[in-house]
């Protein structure tokens, strides 16, 4: 696969993402130039940057593995999922990550609430 058909799969399952496929090392023997491949895909809302994607692609003795990573605001840190077949499948297994922690941390939020005295949870509620 080249870097273009690379872009052109990227555009076709994330439309909403602006991707950048990166160009290879000047190190990378030219028969290994398509074997790696890595994109940067972002949303922005003017100048911020809302959600930023890296989505890595290897080719080794014919297994294509692709691991997709997410950070929020910015570039740094993010959560990955380990490495799937197609690239779907990476962007939906990351997707599964986050809807997991959106609910388990809607659950804490709702023990919490729970748990607080009832004269509080009426103030809140009038608010």
């Amino acid at each position: 696969m080249t870097r273009k058909e690379f872009r052109e799969e990227l555009k076709k399952l994330l439309p909403g993402y602006k991707w950048t496929v990166h160009q290879p090392s000047p190190f990378t023997k030219k028969e290994e130039i398509n074997d790696w491949m890595e994109a940067t895909g972002s949303i922005s809302s003017g100048s911020n940057r809302i959600s930023t994607m890296v989505v890595t692609r290897s080719d080794k003795d014919n297994r294509v593995k692709y691991i997709a990573q997410s950070s929020g605001f910015g570039f740094r840190g993010g959560e990955s999922v380990l490495p799937e077949k197609t690239l779907a499948r990476a962007v939906r297994a990351l997707q599964d990550l986050y809807e997991h922690k959106a609910n388990l941390y809607h659950t804490l939020a709702m023990d919490i609430q729970y748990a607080r005295p009832e004269k509080v949870q009426k103030l809140r509620r009038a608010l």
